[in-house]
């Protein structure tokens, strides 16, 4: 198992194609022992992406690995609609900004 720390970027939309390419990745690499999805800038996912996620936790959690989710107020509300928030344990962007102007 690596031990460093790895963050994946995501771009403001996020296609059908695209989770399938993020998918094919991530089962291609070894799992670091921690790593995180940054996607503060991403606005739309296709439903599928939500899928990614889950799987990623769920190896994440199987291999003593730690997922960090940073989310967009967008995505946030996904999560929020979906009832994921318990299982994925995201950090808002927006909770983050609140926190460095007060």
């Amino acid at each position: 198992m690596i031990n460093s720390k790895k963050t994946w970027s995501f771009p403001e939309n996020i296609d059908f194609e695209m989770v399938i390419q993020y998918v094919i990745e991530f089962e291609e690499n070894q799992m670091p022992k921690q790593m995180i999805f940054d996607l503060t800038k991403t606005k739309y996912v296709h439903s599928s992406f939500v899928g990614f996620l889950i799987n990623a936790k769920q190896k994440a959690g199987k291999s003593r690995s730690e997922l960090q989710l940073l989310v967009s107020p967008e995505i946030e509300k996904i999560f929020i609609n979906m009832d994921l928030g318990k299982f994925l344990q995201y950090q808002s962007a927006k909770n983050e900004l609140e926190k460095k102007s007060a």
